[in-house]
This record gives C-alpha cells, structure tokens and sequence, in this order.
C-alpha cells in the first residue's frame, strides 16, 4: 500500500556515472590534460569559440556520465558537510527513538531544499520574488494595464486573467513534498540515502514550480506574440524574437533554452561576434551560459535527467522579472513528521508544505520558439508583418 500522504509521483532515476567520472571543476577536455576550469574557477578558453565549444562538451560529459553533475555534486558536498556537522543530531533521528531530531533532521533537509531552488530554479530567479507576512495579500503592481497574463490556480492548472487595474491578486496554493524512508534503507547507508531524498524534495518542490512556470509561459506565449518556427537558431531567428518583445517598450532579459539549442549556436560562427562567455564555473552550473546582444542565455541542460523540465528545440524569450510576472512565498517551507508505522508499513519520512502564488503578468513579455524539422527558417504570424 502506497504513503497515504504522497500526492505527487516522484521520477527520481539513478545518476549515470561512469567509473573515474570527475567533477566539473576538475574534469578535463576530451583527449587533453587540460582542465575546463583553472584554480580560480575560471574556464580555460583561448577564444570566444573554444569557450562555447567547451560548454557543449562539458555538458556532453555531464549527460554522458564522465563528468559529475554540477548541482548534484553540490548537494553531496553539503549533505556531507551537514553529516559531518550535524552527526550527533543524524544519529538520534536515524536511530529513531528521538522524534525531536527527527523533525529537526527535516528542518534541515527544507533548509537545503530552499537553497537549490533559489540557486537552480527559473520560477525563483526569472520571476520577480515577494515574501508575504501574516495578513499580507498575495498581489503585484502592474506597469501597463489591459493586458493579458496567466495564472496559476494549483500546481496542475494555470487560467487567463485580464488585467484592468494597476495590481492583480493571484490566487495562493500550496506545494507539497513527501519523503519517506524505508527503515532498511537507513540502515544500509545513511548518507546515500539523505542525497537521494534531498534530491526528490527538489523534484517536488523546485521542478513543480518551474513546470508551473512553463505552462504558464506556454499559454501566454499563444495569445499575443508570434509563435517562431526554425531549423536552426540563429542570430536572426534570436533578433526576431526579440523584436517581438521590444516593440511594446519591454526590455528582453532572458532566453530560455534547451541545451541543444547550444549545439545550433556552436555550429554557427555567425554568433562568436555577439558572444560574451560566462567563464565563471560557479554561475555555469547554476544554468547561465552566456550573454548575447544584452540578453542572458539560461538553460537546464547541467541538470539531472529528472529534473528537467524543457522540451528539445524549445526557446523562450522574456522579459525582465519586473516586467514579465511574479511569485510569492507566504513563511518557510514547513516541515512535519510522517510515519507508515500506524498503517503496517516501516517508513518514516517528512511532509513538506509551502503556499504559493505565481503569475504571468503581462503577456507581451513572452515569445515562445521551437525547433522543426520541416518549413522555413523562421515562421511568423500575420502579425508581423
């Protein structure tokens, strides 16, 4: 019998990691003994297009298993730290005759789950952020009024909203996390087993908001701007979209793209002039790949496979955070105790709840690109022209 708690499926898959598989910041360039990086996290580039070509094969490295994932060789790293730091409180709570360190152990895995989210996630950082107090009203001041935007109603719907006064109120609804352990995996390996559920507290948490993102832009991206439609992107298809955006006096700050998109910028030279790298190690494993004509070029290519949540070929032009929507937080992420004890089975584990509002405020912030395989380089409605 399933947790009478677990209302959301977890697609946790193993790591693939291949023995002698290096982390990033030490991986070194196929067939060289070069690394990508140096000691000061600087990335070794001899030129604008060794630094995009480098990115490509260091995340062909990633998805291949030779190099260590980026954030999840980070959460290792802390979760090691916080068993090293923390070891007498782990102990008491794996132990399971003290149901105080219990719950402060899931404090501790809520704390480490935030943090990802505001490292990794595109709801948290594309979004302009608002923490709500007690009594506070979920709501944002709307720049330029009349216009379209979409809101999410729960974590599986979004719906339109007209905007007519100078601030809209989106409705609030929760996240929900469960994480639950078997006993006979505590008792096997303790550590493993904390960076296999923090992981799946990321899944439910950050992964849900940033779907919760997507589908949001995806129905705004239909309503007033041109759909793009391309072999291949390239600066033009990229100034296009733009163009979209800018036309209604918003200022582009974000392209949000899949990885293999990169593949179509490597391959074309025309974008070495444009290029501005990110040689910073630190701000490439969190997704930043570059900045091209003033627009920062993000992507959740460095992710686990299960964390995921772009389409191939897919490209998202937005706005500034201030111009293009919002998020809320009412409090911390809450955690609480659950065992599978009562019902016959031996697990324990933690329900993690947090309230939420996020809203697409102004949809001509958006415009939405795709990859095919057939028809013209760029594809654009009759309102373009």
């Amino acid at each position: 019998m399933a947790n009478p708690f677990l209302t959301q499926k977890t697609f946790l898959k193993k790591r693939k990691v291949v023995a002698g598989a290096q982390v990033t910041s030490e991986a070194r360039k196929p067939g060289s003994n070069e690394r990508f990086y140096n000691d000061k996290g600087d990335m070794n580039a001899g030129s604008k297009k060794e630094a995009m070509q480098i990115l490509a094969k260091l995340a062909e490295g990633i998805q291949g298993g030779s190099v260590l994932n980026p954030s999840a060789q980070s959460r290792r790293e802390r979760v090691q730290a916080i068993l090293r730091e923390k070891k007498d409180l782990i102990t008491a709570a794996l132990r399971g005759k003290d149901p105080a360190a219990w719950q402060a152990l899931g404090a501790v895995m809520g704390d480490e789950i935030v943090v990802a989210g505001e490292r990794e996630g595109f709801a948290t950082n594309l979004l302009l952020q608002k923490s709500l107090g007690a009594g506070e009203i979920a709501r944002f001041r709307v720049r330029e009024k009349l216009v379209t935007g979409y809101q999410a109603l729960s974590p599986a719907r979004v719906a339109p909203s007209v905007i007519r006064q100078g601030y809209t109120y989106p409705e609030e609804f929760y996240i929900n996390c469960n994480i639950q352990i078997e006993e006979k995996e505590i008792l096997q390996n303790p550590g493993d087993i904390l960076e296999e559920k923090l992981s799946q507290g990321i899944e439910q948490t950050m992964v849900v908001e940033d779907r919760i993102m997507k589908s949001a832009l995806d129905a705004t991206a239909a309503t007033v701007n041109d759909l793009f439609f391309y072999n291949s992107f390239t600066p033009t298809v990229m100034q296009a979209m733009k163009t979209e955006i800018a036309v209604f006096g918003l200022n582009v700050g974000t392209a949000l793209v899949a990885f293999d998109i990169w593949n179509d910028i490597v391959a074309d030279n025309e974008w070495v002039a444009f290029f501005d790298q990110v040689t910073k190690h630190e701000i490439v494993v969190n997704g930043s790949l570059a900045s091209v004509l003033g627009v920062n070029f993000v992507t959740d290519g460095f992710r686990e496979p299960h964390l995921k949540v772009l389409n191939p070929g897919e490209t998202y032009m937005l706005a500034q955070p201030g111009e293009l929507g919002g998020m809320t937080s009412r409090g911390d992420l809450i955690s609480e105790p659950t065992r599978g004890y009562n019902i016959g089975q031996p697990w324990r584990g933690w329900f993690l709840t947090r309230l939420r509002a996020l809203q697409i405020i102004n949809a001509r912030g958006v415009v939405r690109g795709q990859r095919t395989s057939a028809g013209p380089q760029v594809s654009l409605g009759p309102s373009a022209y």
